[in-house]
């Protein structure tokens, strides 16, 4: 009798530790149909020379590109002015923490190599607790941010995209729990996501998803007030040899 009661107690314990998991998963599906990924010289992406994370924006309309920052730059404006949360990250710490996932999160998402290579493929998962669980992303959209190398730090080129047009829209669902942790697929073929858009400026949408390299370039430097003088007085000179030769 004793035993039976300890092994119901331990089943039910079980139970109870499975259901306040909040392990869950969001995904991409990268099928033949799927839209390409490339750079802004319109060669395709692969899985070695990207880097490929999904999260959410706060105010998403708060921050636009401007070509005379860095990419380093842009990226830290996007974070903090668009309220940039990534998914598999703490919600309650720095969200420029890219380089590592809290909680044992695993993430395989990807651009993906093979068979059908260049395309948004894979899936991470959260299984972060508390404050700082999947649960924060409920109901929010999902936004992907790509990158041309392993590492922002790396990389000279990016590009964030929505769809705002899909059949399974790119909308976190309500966590149940991590209960069986349920991938929640989204599609970037045009068949499944008929509207993809670049957002802030960042990358190009419509039949492939082009990142945009246009980061650092800097305005032509104005001339020193010394050198400016000098070449006014250059044509005054001109000018005026030019009357007394009429």
């Amino acid at each position: 009798m004793y035993k039976f009661k300890s092994l119901l107690l331990a089943e039910l314990l079980l139970v109870i530790s499975a259901g306040s998991a909040f392990a869950t998963q969001i995904g991409f599906s990268g099928i033949p149909s799927a839209r390409l990924v490339k750079n802004a010289q319109d060669t395709t992406l692969t899985s070695s020379n990207s880097l490929v994370l999904a999260g959410t924006f706060a105010t998403p309309t708060a921050f636009t590109l401007n070509i005379y920052r860095s990419l380093q730059q842009n990226f830290t404006s996007a974070v903090s002015n668009g309220g940039w949360e990534q998914f598999g990250i703490d919600t309650t710490t720095n969200p420029l923490n890219t380089t590592g996932y809290n909680d044992g999160v695993v993430s395989n998402l990807q651009i993906s190599a093979g068979a059908n290579p260049g395309r948004i493929a894979g899936a991470v998962q959260d299984n972060n607790f508390g404050s700082t669980k999947a649960d924060f992303f409920n109901n929010k959209p999902i936004y992907v941010w790509i990158f041309n190398a392993p590492t922002i730090a790396a990389a000279t080129q990016m590009g964030i995209f929505r769809a705002t047009d899909a059949t399974q829209p790119w909308t976190f669902p309500t966590n149940a729990g991590g209960i069986g942790d349920v991938v929640t697929s989204f599609s970037t073929a045009p068949g499944g996501a008929p509207t993809i858009a670049a957002i802030g400026g960042f990358g190009t949408g419509g039949s492939t998803l082009k990142l945009t390299d246009q980061f650092n370039i800097q305005a032509a430097p104005l001339p020193e007030a010394s050198t400016a003088l000098f070449g006014l007085l250059t044509l005054f000179v001109t000018a005026t040899s030019r009357k007394r030769r009429i």
